[in-house]
């Protein structure tokens, strides 16, 4: 590899290097003066082999998109990624999704993100970030103007977490996209992302689909961008929310107005509206096992798997069916479309007998819990502060 002049890109994906092997394959990729893409994904670093990675991305010059994704990068790692980004200055796409970054990390990677004028594109989806570090994050975020896109899907935010991106994008100008999709952010934090979309004037995509949110906090967030009449949004994310017949009839406003903006829907419809807009895009089904989903808000709320059996089992017969798993989800404020309930189901009815029992949950969930501590999204413990909130003059 250290003599090819015409390889760019190098993917090494679910491979478990042990710290001789990360050595050797990063000297090839400093010496390949070629290379501009680079991924090393699926590997579980040691200290020891995270820090050659880190030192062959500070001193290489010819990288510009690195994936570091699901290595099991944690809290404690927080220093060699501020390393990344206050050193390297040729990267301008950087992944360190499905890791454990958390609230302790952010206490590093916001002070060099403040510094760094060349990432266009992070993605921090699938990590720890409370409203501890995502306080962090924005206050730096607030002094770098290089940044075009943040993907914060799946971190746990919630109200908090919401209204400080919020209070950041208010008076961003530089920023083009955002994606705070399944945070658990609920009716009050769409109404502060509402306060956000009245003012900015330069963000061309949101994505906030998949969270506890009602009608109601979904169409505050669409009049706040009807009334922004210099808002540049073109896309508009609302997978998996649920829409009323209001909500519908504004979006045909809004498209009406605006025909280029496009929104995202892939979500329950209110029965008994009718919707005349034909051009919406229809998104494309979330990737996550859902699942894994239910495995990862049972692990956020603290909650046992017999807790969350007894919410969907009514009938109390150690049997739940498709309806008692729709009404139980909604009870626990898990937001699925109509498919995602149907796979669901399909994973647990082990024996495909129309109904799930306690012992084909515990297997599901067990199946899930292996593969989210694959990926490594099992949480490491977050810092003990508590955040106050400064959001309130968005």
């Amino acid at each position: 590899m250290t003599d090819n002049r015409t390889l760019t890109c190098v993917e090494i994906v679910d491979n478990k290097l042990d710290t001789k092997s990360i050595a050797y394959l990063c000297h090839a990729v400093w010496e390949c003066a070629s290379i501009n893409s680079f991924t090393l994904a699926g590997n579980e670093f040691t200290d020891e082999g995270l820090s050659i990675v880190i030192e062959l991305l500070v001193a290489t010059r010819h990288l510009h998109t690195v994936s570091l994704r699901d290595n099991r990068i944690r809290d404690v790692h927080g220093p060699k990624i501020a390393e990344l980004l206050e050193q390297n200055r040729s990267i301008t796409n950087l992944d360190l999704s499905y890791n454990q970054l958390g609230d302790t990390a952010a206490q590093y990677i916001g002070p060099a993100l403040a510094e760094n004028d060349r990432v266009r594109h992070l993605n921090l989806n699938w990590n720890c970030f409370r409203s501890v570090g995502v306080r962090l994050l924005t206050r730096n975020l607030n002094e770098n103007i290089a940044l075009r896109e943040l993907t914060l899907k799946m971190n746990g935010l919630g109200i908090e977490g919401a209204g400080y991106v919020a209070k950041y994008l208010a008076t961003n100008e530089t920023l083009f996209s955002i994606d705070l999709s399944s945070n658990r952010i609920g009716d009050f934090g769409f109404e502060l992302i509402s306060k956000m979309v009245a003012k900015n004037y330069s963000l061309k995509e949101i994505k906030i689909g998949h969270n506890t949110v009602s009608t109601s906090g979904v169409y505050k967030v669409l009049e706040a961008f009807h009334r922004n009449k210099d808002s540049d949004l073109r896309i508009l994310d609302f997978e998996g929310l649920y829409m009323d017949k209001k909500c519908l009839e504004l979006i045909d406003a809004i498209k009406e107005e605006r025909p280029h903006t496009y929104f995202v829907m892939h979500g329950t419809i209110e029965r008994g509206t009718e919707h005349k807009t034909k051009e919406l895009i229809r998104g494309i089904i979330d990737h996550d096992s859902p699942l894994e989903i239910l495995r990862f808000y049972v692990e956020q709320t603290g909650s046992r798997l017999v807790d969350v059996f007894n919410i969907f089992d009514t009938e109390k017969n150690n049997a739940i069916t498709k309806s008692d798993l729709v009404r139980g989800l909604e009870k626990i404020n898990v937001i699925f479309t109509q498919e995602q309930v149907d796979i669901l189901f399909d994973e647990l009815d082990a024996d495909k007998s129309g109904d799930i029992d306690f012992g084909e949950l515990m297997a599901g969930d067990r199946e899930a819990r292996k593969n989210l501590r694959r990926k490594g999204k099992f949480h490491a413990t977050a810092v003990n502060q508590t955040a106050v909130p400064d959001f309130v003059d968005i």
